[in-house]
């Protein structure tokens, strides 16, 4: 896609959510969330050639997109799954939010039994009709828009995989006052006034909303694109139900209300009669700052694998792979420390409000970043700007709440992702790639250098501070 085709379609995106702004009035988070990513024509993975996981195309990367290793693991799961579920003929996997359909090529290529036996079903399930596109044709795979386009009942024996799909779900926000909960909301900001921003104008309205008694903003007047920003608002009961109690959690603290990651919960368990739903994620509330970017995570480990290894030299590589060549969590741990501050903290959830004291305006929040260390943007393989700017131009992701998605379905098992990789065969896996590269280096050939990837491969999704440090909740479900 063309910059000027980009800059025209956030153009667009940013003119459709003022106008809805002005009409209805402060927009709810999940609502501005849910344009920014999904609208049909001009959302961030919607659009022709909009954001999407992979290498130099791609914003992000995702287990998958290291390489193949990551599908191979999870073919190798799929037949274990498969076995202790009686060999049923079809298999479904349900690819939920299937991407690029990384995953589905690279779990095809592995070549499962259930895939030799003509058991497997896969279905990719992919809202974007531009990333379906690039989904491979294969007569073993559906790609479709919806689970209701292909599942007209539930299945009865099958798999739901679910990787990175909650955190990009929409949400609400939340922030604890002293009596309770504010919700968050977005408005236009009136740029007319830049002198003093903490400064309510002569009509006693405040700057950034310019309220009425309906909270309804009025957009910029002069030539700029409307700007965004948040205002605090009472939370209505219904969205709160569900949060910490108050006295744990610090006032200020701001926190997501993930209703819609909660609702997809449910609606995977009403797809399968018997198996299981699996859910790889980044869960919990460590701050965004202590976290490093996995891109650089992984090419930094990569080029020290490599060294360590000695692909340079064949004899080198010979004489320094006697030994394991798996890191444990504990070793990685050691050289990737990370402290991780207790859960709602003010200092890292909070923001700080501009309203003047004593205005019936809604108070506006002084930096739409701050006090959301839990929430991230992704463009190009790098932390984007303000979530609030250029609606439809970048990811929007937010840490999941383990507790707020298992309010309805409780998961029976949860593990970082390097166990659930390492229960499901990684080290066996490397192990074979080490052995084909030491009869195959002095070939050089494409089945030797696909072994040697695997080495570098499992180190950046074991690392605890990469992929490793991601969550995997495991619903089972018998009939």
């Amino acid at each position: 896609m063309t910059d000027s085709f980009d800059n025209r379609a956030v153009a667009a995106l940013t003119e459709r959510v003022a106008s809805e702004i002005t009409r209805n009035g402060p927009m709810p988070v999940s609502q501005y969330v849910n344009a920014c990513l999904y609208d049909h024509d001009y959302g961030f993975y919607m659009r022709s050639g909009g954001g999407r996981a992979g290498g130099s195309r791609g914003d992000f990367l995702t287990a998958p997109e290291v390489g193949p290793l990551f599908g191979a693991v999870i073919a190798k799961a799929l037949d274990a799954w498969w076995v202790d579920l009686g060999k049923p003929s079809p298999f479904v996997v349900i690819d939920w939010g299937a991407g690029p359909g990384t995953l589905t090529r690279s779990v095809l290529d592995a070549k499962p039994l259930c895939m030799s036996a003509h058991a497997l079903q896969w279905v990719a399930v992919e809202l974007s009709a531009a990333q379906r596109k690039l989904h491979i044709d294969h007569p073993m795979v559906t790609s479709v828009a919806s689970v209701e386009d292909v599942l007209l009942q539930r299945a009865e024996c099958g798999i739901i995989i679910a990787n990175e799909l909650l955190d990009n779900l929409p949400f609400d926000i939340v922030q604890r006052t002293v009596g309770g909960w504010n919700e968050l909301r977005v408005v236009v900001t009136d740029e007319t006034d830049t002198a003093n921003p903490n400064e309510a104008d002569k009509t006693g309205a405040d700057k950034n909303s310019r309220a009425d008694e309906t909270g309804k903003s009025s957009q910029s007047t002069n030539n700029e694109p409307p700007a965004f920003s948040l205002v605090a608002v009472p939370a209505v009961d219904s969205l709160t139900t569900n949060l910490p109690a108050l006295s744990d959690v610090e006032v200020g603290t701001c926190l997501p209300v993930q209703n819609a990651a909660r609702r997809w919960v449910a609606e995977a368990h009403r797809q399968l009669n018997s198996g299981r739903i699996v859910a790889l994620d980044f869960f919990g509330f460590a701050s965004a700052a202590q976290q490093p970017s996995i891109e650089a995570h992984f090419k930094e480990h990569i080029e020290a694998v490599e060294a360590q290894a000695g692909f340079n030299s064949s004899s080198q590589y010979d004489s320094q792979m006697d030994g394991s060549i798996l890191p444990t969590n504990g070793q990685l741990a050691s050289q990737y420390h990370t402290s991780r501050k207790p859960v709602f903290q003010a200092e890292e959830y909070t923001f700080s409000e501009t309203a003047s004291e004593g205005s019936d305006s809604p108070p506006t929040l002084e930096n739409s970043s701050a006090g959301l260390k839990w929430l991230r943007t992704h463009k190009q393989h790098s932390h984007a700007f303000s979530w609030l700017e250029k609606p439809g131009s970048c990811d929007i992701t937010a840490n999941v709440d383990f507790h707020q998605i298992q309010i309805d379905h409780k998961a029976q098992q949860r593990q970082t992702m390097a166990d659930f990789l390492r229960e499901h065969g990684i080290e066996e896996l490397v192990a074979e790639g080490r052995r084909i590269w030491l009869e195959r280096a002095s070939l050089g050939d494409l089945e030797a250098m696909k072994a040697r990837s695997r080495i570098g491969e499992a180190v950046a999704l074991l690392a605890p501070n990469g992929f490793g440090g991601f969550q995997v909740l495991t619903w089972i479900i018998n009939d």
